[in-house]
């Protein structure tokens, strides 16, 4: 008995095990097999995500040295439900188009749009499965049938060990149409930036941005051609530059009138379009000179300067770099006392607005010497509006060119100001004040109410009659010239045969018998009158017409012919508009 109960004993325990083995042994054969998910348990087909698990088996491609790939074919170890072209990925060869994917394991993906061979990445990605064996790569053609054969003979760049590589040389034994940087693959250095390729052949691209030496490889492709040798190998170098130093010239009894950079090496091709300025409102001038540079600059207040250096393949290290800069000015208005006269005013052999010539009667009155310039205007405004800001012509000063840019009503809240600094009583006054200040923003409803202050000693415009008056030579208009104080217009006035399109230093041409510069010429100039017609009767000490909707502008400028810098032409223009060729001189009593 006890021999028979332990062999049942015995049998019992064998039979348990048989059957954990089989238990075990099917589940590892659902493991393998079974593509579906059951419950949370591991080893039933899926991952612990419950994504159905698939694998990505291969991936081939058709094609010869004669023929271009067209498709490519996936398989897996079993269909994957809704699988699209959008769920697959394609890298390593530019300009690959995927085509709409067909078949249901095997897969057919139509491929198109490049033009070179080369290992092509595939990776596919489903939502809801885990693709084992993805990505996977395969070889694509670009075969020669249908394309025309060109050979990409060299690749050279500029540069060496102590100049920084700015630009490729392509050349091919033939022109490619529409050739552009977008067909040009760049690989093998980071961060290199393509230009736009210039040239037919020799080819040129601009590249930028890296920050390293190194082997570029360059490859071309085009669709349409068959491009031999289609990748080469070229040294390009990465040159780092040290800005060591900006000084400016200048002190607090002197205009800084200049900068000097200084590198640890020259810049090549270096220009002011690469020198960014900032804190002043600053004009450039052109940049000379090599290492150091000199830059000259314009500006009308003190103050610290940020300077800083790009140039398109370097990296300018310690950049930007702060220097102070210093304007003084002592702010001078030369005038020129004219003697009271009698003239005729006008010209029966000029233009309609020019007659009648009728006889106008004028007091003595003082005339600015010259037209009002820009450090002037920049003294007592703060600002320089004007459009020949840098630049001037050789052996000329900027500050001394015209103001330009500045609108009737601007020249009243100039003439005030400066009045006020000069100690001088203000000769405009608006709503009961002589004070700009009080005027508020431009409105002609209220600013064409102005008036002149009687008894005031300030600045202001010359009325139509002074300006012309002191144009012709004052008292008889003494010689009767053409233009103000010569029938030679070249010889007294800046315009377009002799400006080479550009305002100039006031008093570089000759004056007229009262001393007078640049009354014909150089920029228009405002006047106080409304626009209106002469009238035939007798007049002392015009004003013009009380009321009107423009300013009348005399004498002529840079960019006009010389019929239009005669003494007696007359033009106009709204009192609120400024233009780049219009600006003033001041008189006072």
């Amino acid at each position: 008995m006890k021999d028979t109960g332990k062999r049942q004993f015995i049998k019992g325990i064998a039979v348990i095990a048989l059957a954990v083995i089989i238990g075990f042994s099917t589940a590892a054969c659902d493991d393998s097999d079974s593509g579906s998910s059951s419950g949370n348990s591991k080893g039933n087909g899926s991952s612990g995500n419950n994504n159905i698990t698939v694998i990505f088996k291969s991936v081939t491609a058709n094609g010869s040295l004669t023929q271009s790939s067209t498709q490519l074919t996936l398989n897996f170890n079993k269909a994957i439900d809704g699988l699209t072209a959008d769920d697959i990925t394609l890298s390593g060869v530019n300009g690959v188009s995927k085509g709409t994917l067909s078949g249901s394991n095997p897969y057919t993906l139509p491929i198109s749009g490049f033009a070179y061979e080369g290992t092509l990445s595939v990776e596919v990605t489903k939502s809801g499965y885990t693709i084992n064996g993805s990505p996977k790569t395969v070889g694509i053609r670009y075969g020669t049938e249908g394309n025309t054969p060109v050979t990409l003979n060299s690749v050279t760049a500029d540069g060496s060990s102590t100049q920084a590589t700015t630009q490729l040389t392509l050349t091919l034994d033939k022109t490619i149409s529409g050739l552009s940087a977008a067909d040009i693959i760049l690989s093998g250095v980071d961060g290199v930036n393509k230009g736009t390729l210039s040239g037919s052949n020799p080819y040129t691209l601009p590249i930028s941005s890296f920050k390293s030496n190194g082997n570029l490889n360059v490859r071309v492709s085009k669709l349409g051609y068959y491009i031999y040798n289609s990748q080469k190998t070229v040294n390009i170098y990465y040159v780092p530059i040290t800005l060591n130093s900006v000084t400016a010239n200048g002190s607090s009894t002197q205009n800084t009138t200049q900068l000097t950079l200084a590198f640890d090496k020259a810049v090549p091709g270096l220009t002011a379009a690469d020198i960014s300025l900032s804190g002043v409102s600053v004009s450039k001038g052109e940049l000379s000179g090599s290492n150091p540079y000199t830059m000259p600059i314009y500006f009308y207040s003190n103050g610290t300067l940020s300077v800083g250096v790009t140039k398109s393949g370097y990296t300018i290290n310690d950049s930007p770099k702060a220097v102070d800069i210093y304007y003084y000015y002592n702010l001078v208005i030369d005038m020129v006392q004219i003697p009271g006269g009698s003239f005729f005013m006008g010209n029966d052999s000029g233009e309609s607005n020019e007659k009648p010539v009728h006889t106008v009667t004028l007091s003595s009155f003082y005339m600015g010497k010259y037209e009002v310039t820009q450090e002037q205007w920049a003294a007592v405004m703060g600002n320089n509006p004007s459009s020949f800001t840098s630049s001037p012509a050789s052996g000329e000063v900027q500050g001394k060119r015209p103001i330009e840019k500045v609108s009737w009503y601007d020249t009243l809240v100039f003439c005030n100001k400066l009045s006020m600094l000069k100690g001088l009583s203000p000769a405009y006054r608006i709503s009961r004040s002589t004070d700009p200040a009080d005027w508020g923003t431009v409105s002609n409803s209220t600013w064409n109410t102005l008036e002149i202050v009687a008894g005031s000693n300030g600045y202001r415009l010359p009325t139509e009659a002074q300006w012309e008056y002191a144009a012709r030579g004052g008292n008889g208009s003494p010689g009767n010239y053409t233009y103000s104080g010569s029938n030679t217009i070249g010889d007294v006035a800046w315009y377009e045969s002799n400006s080479g399109n550009k305002t100039h230093e006031v008093g570089k041409k000759a004056p007229n018998g009262l001393g007078l510069y640049d009354m014909s010429g150089n920029v228009w100039e405002w006047c106080w009158d409304w626009a209106d017609d002469y009238a035939s009767d007798t007049q002392t000490d015009p004003m013009g017409a009380a009321a009107g909707s423009k300013r009348v502008i005399r004498g002529g400028n840079w960019r006009v012919n010389a019929s239009y810098a005669r003494s007696t032409f007359r033009i106009d223009g709204p009192p609120g508009d400024r233009y780049y060729n219009v600006g003033f001189r001041l008189v006072r009593p």
